[in-house]
């Protein structure tokens, strides 16, 4: 079970999880960078993206339109816009050199 993950509901009422700390694929525990939506309607958990093992390091682009994927972290600061994208800042987590630290990266996701 994710400790200290960042959560969310879109406006299907779906429940979204994302990050924390667990335990991976491997059964290593760790920090996670997994993105999971439950269905509350069909009693579902689907993993959505992310890492399937522990602590993984941010992948960083440049500019507005990069392709990256934020590394494992813990309590990050999310909130939705009015098109329902998930806007992502911060927490303690791996920068894109694997170095655990306090972050402050904002990163978009769009379900």
């Amino acid at each position: 079970m994710d400790k200290d993950a960042s959560a969310w509901t879109d406006t299907s009422g779906n429940l979204w999880l994302l990050f924390g700390s667990g335990v991976d694929s491997q059964g290593s525990d760790g920090t996670l960078s997994d993105v999971w939506d439950y269905t509350p309607s069909l009693g579902t958990w689907t993993w959505m993206a992310g890492a399937s093992t522990v602590n993984a390091a941010g992948i960083y682009g440049s500019g507005a339109n990069s392709v990256g994927t934020p590394g494992a972290r813990l309590a990050a600061l999310t909130g939705l816009d009015a098109a329902g994208n998930l806007w992502l800042l911060g927490g303690s987590g791996y920068d894109l050199n694997d170095t655990w630290g306090e972050l402050n990266d904002l990163w978009q996701f769009a379900p």
